[in-house]
């Protein structure tokens, strides 16, 4: 892996509140399969998409033109994980 994650406290209660909406194996593949690119690492919102484009793949749901970008639902799941409301 390229760089060493640089966690504060709060930044990791985010990244463990925001992950939690996916199945621990899912985060863990989705976390591996990011940092074993040549992009920047840490990057949640890549993470978050690949974690959903994993879910996809297991329920053979994935959509047409793949998994690309979150989705209002993970959105709206996230947010309800942070006790934010949203439209």
């Amino acid at each position: 892996m390229k760089n060493q994650a640089q966690f504060t406290p709060h930044k990791a209660e985010t990244w463990a509140a925001a992950l939690s909406i996916f199945d621990p194996r899912d985060a863990v593949r989705a976390i591996l399969e990011q940092g074993l690119t040549e992009d920047a690492f840490p990057d949640l919102a890549k993470i978050i998409i690949r974690c959903e484009r994993i879910r996809r793949e297991r329920d053979g749901t994935v959509p047409q033109g793949g998994v690309t970008q979150v989705s209002s639902a993970v959105v709206s799941k996230i947010a309800s994980v942070f006790n934010l409301e949203i439209r």
